[in-house]
């Protein structure tokens, strides 16, 4: 079970950059990403980047970057950590289909790698109402069957837990059907 000090890790800008143990974040990463952006600047937005790195004072998750002009990051070859290790699942997973691109499906997703814990995906509700859509049931099953546990966080910042398909021990997947679901609902404050 992750608990609450690794789900804080997964609601903040400070990512692991321990080395990736499984095989499918080192192919995707290195041929599966092979797409840009576009119009898309989600993470602009959503990313809480601490104080120091786009200005004095820190820029909280819902704010626009200060960085961010109509091309798109002003500074993008200096760029902060915070936003350079910013993972897009959809800009990092070519199998993703368009429709799932932050700006269109209102969800910000990630899979990252938590020391101690595995592989974990983050989707993030940017537009009211995005969860209930069929597509986000499509890619909350496809975020499960990449990491051990996958964090939903909804528009007013209540997150679930879901389990994903990955044990982490062994790096293997068990059936969905052996898994047993149990979300659970935190306030994030």
């Amino acid at each position: 079970m992750i608990g609450d000090s690794h789900l804080r890790l997964l609601l903040h800008t400070d990512r692991c950059s321990s080395k990736l143990l499984f095989p499918m974040y080192d192919l995707a990463d290195s041929i599966l990403a092979p797409r840009g952006c576009g119009d898309c600047n989600a993470c602009c937005v959503e990313l809480d980047i601490p104080a120091g790195q786009v200005s004095t004072q820190p820029k909280p998750a819902g704010t626009v970057c200060p960085l961010l002009c109509a091309s798109g990051c002003s500074a993008y070859e200096e760029r902060p950590s915070s936003c350079s290790e910013f993972r897009c699942a959809w800009l990092r997973d070519s199998k993703w289909p368009d429709a799932w691109r932050p700006d269109q499906s209102g969800l910000v997703c990630q899979r990252e790698m938590i020391a101690g814990v595995g592989p974990v995906g983050t989707m993030l509700e940017i537009v009211p109402d995005a969860l209930d859509t069929t597509k986000a049931g499509t890619m909350l099953e496809t975020l499960r069957r990449s990491t051990v546990a996958v964090i939903v966080v909804d528009f007013q910042r209540r997150r679930q837990t879901h389990p994903g398909y990955l044990r982490f021990d062994t790096g293997s997947s068990v059936s969905p059907s052996a898994v047993t679901v149990r979300s659970t609902t935190h306030s994030v404050s």
